[in-house]
């Protein structure tokens, strides 16, 4: 049985007695000191059971607000229900709550909630009751706390389920690689749908730390919060961090044309100095979601940005693996979790080779959600997840990840990851992000298309690809858009981005 106190609700508790007056959660309605947010969710528990909740049931909670995201997240490790977060635009949401056995929601007073579906309203969550109050009756045993969706680029939405074990053995594994402390203050610009978001609540309750909430991902409000000099950490996707270096670089010359309309940040030559766009106190940034392009890494470090690159899914709470001081010497895995290089079927491969990437250890999910909740669909054993990430360990024991093997496109013959040649083409000067699509071709196998945002026309890059890539590796057309396919965690949609490469290209 777990300790008590190394628990979610042990840690909320810890906190609220050792450091009642630290802001627990700070966002666009206020501040909640840990001593406010533990009155307020024994309030919101009396006050939500009047209204019909029931905990023996899952409950989805649907808003646009972030912070009523963050409490209702809280609410349910209080009060013991599972949670499914969702925002209002989350496609499919009826079949992600029926695969989830929902049958009551914490909603926005404008979501449409399918047929049978009871309505609580998420506006209560706003508000710090007064009257009535409950204790908290936490979940128990190995069961899921959260239902938290993993949209894939290519197949439908689907959730995990997520048991506080594992969310307390991820942020607890987390928290000592990165060496959080209770001084430190989280920037939250991730969604709280996502369990990326999700995890920094938790982290920051194990060390009594603060989590500062971002509605929209905003670049100016972001440089302004760090040149305050109290962020100290800071989760982002590549896109994220390009457009606050794109912002930067603009600055620096007037005359740079904004090729997206990104807002800007004042330039910053000296770090650690008052005014936005300065690093600040941060003492991390951890870079995840997709992978980071290589060029994109050089340009942040050589901006005194303390760049983290991580790895790690839905699945498995976040990140199971970290980079070390640089990111070219790959990923070390956390303390508990294993990674093996194994074939299709799960076997180990001995070292030196390529193949999927098994992940074991105590943040592995409990399986796929279904109506019941019953623990084991999607995994290979229990805690053993058989992802479907290419890669291989080198002699160190650090992980490179070469992408997913069902984006893996044939060309000739030969075996072509996107993701490695989008890392090729983004070092093209002008080009500012790239992807690969392939177009079915009765020689080849695949036609590759790179598709691509930037000034560089595509005679530029033609020329450019013909220098620096090898014959068998290269695309034969290329289209510029404004901006590639992403999903709301900032990955490249490869199924818009298949349809996008297909159609005519009207830039010709």
């Amino acid at each position: 049985m777990a300790n008590p106190a190394n628990t979610l609700i042990g840690w909320l508790a810890t906190a609220t007695s050792e450091s009642p007056l630290q802001p627990a959660l700070r966002d666009s309605t206020g501040t909640l000191s840990y001593a406010e947010l533990w009155d307020a969710l024994g309030r919101w528990r009396h006050r939500f059971a009047d209204l019909g909740l029931n905990p023996d049931l899952p409950v989805a909670a649907i808003s646009r607000h972030r912070h009523r995201l963050a409490r209702a997240a809280w609410l349910s490790v209080y009060a013991g229900f599972p949670m499914l977060p969702l925002t209002p635009s989350q496609l499919g949401l009826g079949g992600l709550m029926r695969s989830c056995g929902i049958r009551q929601a914490i909603a926005d007073a404008d979501v449409d909630l399918p047929r049978g579906i009871r309505r609580l309203p998420a506006a209560r969550l706003d508000q710090l009751p007064t009257g009535d109050s409950a204790g908290p009756a936490p979940l128990r045993g190995n069961r899921a706390q959260l239902l938290v969706t993993t949209a894939g680029t290519e197949a439908q939405a689907r959730a995990a389920m997520l048991s506080g074990d594992n969310l307390v053995s991820s942020a607890k594994t987390s928290c000592e690689s990165l060496g959080l402390k209770s001084d430190d203050d989280w920037l939250l610009c991730l969604p709280l749908t996502h369990i990326a978001g999700l995890m920094i609540l938790f982290r920051c309750a194990s060390v009594g730390a603060t989590v500062t909430i971002q509605e929209t991902f905003d670049a100016t409000a972001v440089a302004s919060e760090i040149a305050s000099g109290r962020i100290t950490r800071l989760s982002l996707v590549p896109p994220m961090l390009d457009r606050l270096l794109d912002a930067r670089a603009g600055e620096q010359d007037p005359g740079a044309q904004d090729k997206s309309d990104r807002p800007k940040l004042e330039e910053s030559p000296d770090e650690g100095k008052s005014g936005p766009g300065r690093t600040g106190r941060v003492r991390s940034v951890i870079i995840g979601g997709a992978p980071i392009a290589t060029t994109l890494a050089e340009r942040a470090r050589a901006a005194g940005w303390p760049l983290l690159a991580s790895y790690g899914m839905t699945e498995t709470c976040s990140h199971v693996a970290l980079s070390t001081s640089r990111l070219e010497h790959g990923l070390k895995p956390l303390p508990g979790t294993r990674i093996e290089i194994t074939n299709d079927a799960g076997t180990p491969l001995g070292s030196g080779h390529s193949g999927r990437i098994l992940i074991s250890g105590p943040t592995v999910m409990l399986g796929y959600a279904n109506p019941s909740l019953i623990p084991g669909e999607g995994l290979l054993a229990p805690g053993k997840l058989l992802t479907r990430d290419l890669g291989e360990i080198d002699g160190h024991g650090a992980l490179h990840v070469a992408g997913r093997s069902d984006d893996v496109l044939i060309c000739g013959g030969a075996n072509v990851q996107p993701a490695a040649l989008e890392d090729l083409l983004a070092g093209c000067p002008g080009v500012v992000e790239a992807g690969v699509a392939g177009r079915p071709d009765p020689v080849w196998g695949h036609r590759l298309i790179a598709v691509y945002a930037g000034d560089a026309s595509r005679e530029e890059l033609a020329d450019w690809v013909e220098r620096h890539i090898a014959p068998n590796l290269r695309p034969r057309e290329f289209m510029r858009v404004s901006a590639l396919p992403r999903n709301a965690l900032g990955k490249l949609d490869r199924r818009l981005l298949k349809l996008l490469a297909a159609a005519p290209d009207e830039s010709a």
